[in-house]
This record gives structure tokens, C-alpha cells and sequence, in this order.
């Protein structure tokens, strides 16, 4: 298929026109059958331009697909100021038979337009799908989520040991007795400095720097007989 150049804007009247999809929201698909019969060319094969304009309220992978159409298409997704962001031929991921498909993550708060058109000979409707999936949650929002109904608010220095990522074993840590036997080296003291950050709940743990910035402080301070004791405060 004929290819958008990035520089190439499709015109304002033309997005105006755009066929409206609204808001979409994951898990609730949208289906259209609409015929280019008549509309203008912009871009590509010499066929008419079928735009669709659509709105997302959260971020999302989105799925946008010519499968059930019966004959081979191209499509293009554009900004909301009319530009090109991809584009897909035949041959893609979610259909077969030389119609055209694609699957991208998009931000929420702004108009996508999707452009498609006929690839190839055939006459009918051009029929799309575009289907939201959400961003996999991180970790820590699975964890916020499980420990968000505690009162976070009482918990002891706002250290909690439950939602802290672990890099290293922190029982074997305790601080009680100084000797050779606790002595640790920077790559163990960054593992236990990262799991305590890990570990904040509100903002009466804010004294952590990165440890980056510890390791320039210790830096610095390293001189032959001299022991350096890296200190974690408490609020």
C-alpha cells in the first residue's frame, strides 16, 4: 500500500467530518460498516479516505482491525492535529487476508484518528473494530492496592516491611551489634538502602536520598583508618 509521509497533514475539514467513535473504555468493544464511496483521496492508493475519530479515557493497548472486510485494505492512525503516528499494510497481526491491523498503547485525553481505505480492487463496506485492553498494572499498584485500606498513617516511621520490594534479607540485618560479622559491602548496603525505600508508606519516611547521592557522600569521606557507619533515620 501507498505509504503517509509524516510530514503530510490531513486537512482540518476532513478530521471535522470523521466519522465519531466517542469515549472508549477497555473491554467495550466498537464496531463499524461504513462505505468510502465518494469521500476524498489523501493519502495512498487512489482510493477514497474512511476516517473514524475516537477519544480514550485512560491509557490502553489498542486494537484496531479490518478483518471482517471484504477485500484488502490500508490504515493509518493519526494525531489530533492530523498527522501520521503509524500506519499498517497487509499482512498484520490481528487479521489475515490481506487485511490491514494493528495494536498500539495510547494515552488518554485527546482525539486518534483512524484512516482507512481500499488497498486493492473490491467494492463494500469497510468494516472496523477497535478494542481497548488496560496497561498491566506495576507492582506496586497491585501492592497499593492490597494494602490500601490500612491506616497507613500509624504505621511505624511510615516503614512497612510488607509492601517493600526485597533485594536483600533484612533479618539478617537488625542493627543490634556491631562486629566484624555485620560488616557489609556497597553492593549489600545498596540492597538493604533500596529495600527500606521500597518499604514507604507516607511521607514520614521522606529523609531517603538515592543512593546514588549516598555513594557520593561516602565518597568522598574514604580515607585510609577511617571507618565510615552509614546511617538510615527515622522520623
Amino acid at each position: 500500500m501507498g505509504f503517509l509521509s509524516k510530514a503530510q497533514q490531513i486537512p482540518a475539514t476532513a478530521r471535522a467530518a470523521a466519522i465519531n467513535a466517542g469515549t472508549l473504555q477497555s473491554h467495550i468493544p466498537y464496531a463499524s460498516a461504513a462505505s468510502s464511496q465518494g469521500l476524498p483521496n489523501y493519502v495512498g492508493f487512489s482510493s477514497p479516505d474512511l476516517l473514524h475519530k475516537f477519544v480514550l479515557s485512560d491509557s490502553a493497548i489498542v486494537s484496531i482491525g479490518h478483518c471482517e472486510t471484504e477485500f484488502a485494505t490500508g490504515m493509518y492512525l493519526i494525531n489530533s492535529s492530523g498527522f501520521i503516528i503509524t500506519n499498517a499494510g497487509e499482512n498484520t497481526p490481528l487479521c489475515s487476508r490481506n487485511r490491514s491491523s494493528m495494536v498500539n498503547t495510547l494515552g488518554p485525553g485527546t482525539y486518534y484518528y483512524v484512516l482507512s481505505k481500499r488497498s486493492g480492487a473490491g467494492f463494500g463496506l469497510i468494516r472496523l473494530t477497535i478494542n481497548l485492553r488496560p496497561l498491566p498494572k506495576s507492582l506496586s499498584e497491585q501492592l497499593s492496592e492490597v494494602f490500601g485500606s490500612l491506616e497507613l498513617s500509624r504505621v511505624p516511621y511510615g516503614l512497612l516491611r510488607d509492601i517493600a520490594i526485597e533485594q536483600a534479607e533484612l533479618s539478617n540485618h537488625q542493627g543490634a551489634l556491631l562486629g566484624d560479622s555485620t560488616l557489609v559491602e556497597q553492593v549489600l548496603f545498596n540492597s538493604l538502602y533500596s529495600t527500606l525505600m521500597t518499604s514507604r508508606v507516607d511521607n514520614s519516611a521522606y529523609n531517603f536520598q538515592d543512593v546514588s547521592k549516598i555513594d557520593s557522600i561516602a565518597l568522598i569521606n574514604r580515607q585510609p583508618g577511617r571507618v565510615l557507619i552509614h546511617l538510615v533515620k527515622g522520623s
